[in-house]
């Protein structure tokens, strides 16, 4: 249970990370200034810092939590 906790976290926030990135690339795309002729098509919109960084978080937890954190073993006495 408690890995599924740790995996929705992580879908959690890479969706997050998505979203915001691909937020501000539709947004910085579609303004057009006062002195842009008709059909003039800005440059592509890199993706910013923060976003970059939450997908590498989210990654990085996700990998370690999946991957190298290994899973109590709890016994219970009857």
């Amino acid at each position: 249970m408690r890995l599924l906790h740790q995996k929705k976290w992580f879908v959690v926030i890479l969706l997050f990370s998505y979203v915001n990135s691909f937020a501000s690339f539709i947004t910085a795309s579609e303004e057009e200034g006062p002195n842009d002729p008709p059909g003039d098509s800005d440059p592509p919109v890199p993706i910013d810092n923060f976003a970059l960084l939450l997908l590498l978080a989210a990654i990085g937890i996700g990998y370690y939590y999946l991957v190298f954190k290994k899973r109590r073993k709890t016994t219970y006495d009857s």
